[in-house]
């Protein structure tokens, strides 16, 4: 009697085991397509802001972009759709998913997806439960980006930065700026540095020979990355593999070391650069120098994604371009904020 009066309970017991499994399965897909939709919807975000840096130069600017978040909803559909179970989609009106935009204090874009289903029970039917719930949620966000690696270790001022940016404004292909490397010191072609550099007003083309501040004298905008005075070989090492740079504080920035001399004659440093061409590069970018000779700092107060595309008698082609994947996120560097420079390249990442 004992032994009959535990089946049913066992039978029901059995039941709820395939069932829940059966939910776990479709609920850990569903994970997968929140966490992918998310991303996707941040990383369409960050080519609006990389492709079009002066139209979109806030945060509430992107979500005006998209009324509805039409968009959004619909690139969250595709990626759950993508890893939906058992061929489930949302399309076919098997999974539901939701999407939330919005702008954090900071002016970080936040993508929230949500992805869930009612899972219809096999055998739980036998207790009465007709279905149990599956459900996950992922955010994703744009950012600003603070900490950058691959820097290229030659500064180039915040004037020239905003030119370069200027010609990406009517969108891609863009033109091929040049940055004369023969002198960059440029106590003109800087915010916050008195004095007229010689051609040196923020068309990218100047070569500097001001009669300015003094601040930067000797130097050519060729930075120490961290190391003291570098020589030829070190500079060509941080070329080959580009330098990690972080700014601190708000709004952020960080001093750098110049590394005197016009080290661009030198034939190692040709050969690197040429190397180089082809490759996206992110170039700091200064608006205060200051000292001089091996004494000279480079306030950096952000990055440009630069791709080489030339080198000629010392000038360096460059053209801006839209992604920089050694950007990291910093949930503090808003979209059109004051703690990071409105070139700075950008960063997503899962926030969950």
């Amino acid at each position: 009697m004992i032994v009959a009066g535990l089946i049913v309970p066992l039978m029901l017991l059995g039941a709820f085991v395939v069932d829940l499994g059966m939910t776990y399965a479709q609920a850990q897909a569903f994970a997968a397509g929140a966490d992918s939709g998310a991303l996707a919807i941040a990383r369409y975000n960050q080519d609006l802001l990389t492709k079009s840096p002066t139209t979109y130069t806030t945060c509430a600017q992107l979500l005006a972009a998209d009324p509805g978040a039409t968009t959004a909803k619909a690139i969250a559909g595709q990626q759950a759709d993508a890893n939906g179970p058992f061929s489930l989609t949302s399309a076919a009106g098997q999974v539901t998913v939701n999407v939330d935009m919005s702008c954090t204090g900071a002016g970080v874009l936040v993508a929230a997806v949500t992805v869930k289903r009612d899972v219809p029970t096999t055998l739980g039917r036998l207790a009465g439960v007709q279905s149990l719930h599956a459900e996950r949620r992922a955010a994703a966000g744009v950012s600003r980006a603070s900490k950058v690696g691959g820097v290229f270790p030659l500064a180039i001022c915040d004037q020239q930065a905003d030119a370069i940016m200027a010609t990406a404004a009517a969108g891609a292909p863009y033109p091929s700026v040049v940055i004369q490397t023969d002198k960059v010191w440029q106590p003109g072609c800087t915010s916050n540095n008195g004095g007229g550099g010689g051609n040196g007003n923020g068309n990218g083309n100047g070569n500097g020979n001001g009669n300015g501040s003094g601040s930067g004298s000797g130097n050519w905008g060729w930075l120490d990355c961290g190391a003291s005075n570098n020589g030829i070989p070190t500079i060509v090492t941080h070329i080959n593999s580009g330098c990690d740079v972080s700014l601190e504080g708000h709004p952020a920035s960080v001093q750098m070391g110049g590394t005197p001399g016009n080290k661009i004659n030198a034939g190692p440093l040709q050969a690197a650069i040429e190397d180089a061409i082809g490759k996206t590069f992110a170039f700091p970018v200064y608006d205060t120098v200051s000292a001089q000779g091996a004494g000279t700092q480079y306030r950096v107060i952000g990055f440009v994604e630069l791709k080489i595309v030339a080198l000629s008698s010392g000038e360096l082609s460059v053209k801006y371009v839209s992604y920089s994947p050694a950007a990291e996120f910093d949930g503090a560097c808003g979209i059109g904020g004051d703690n990071c420079a409105e070139y700075n390249v950008v960063a997503t990442a899962l926030l969950n």
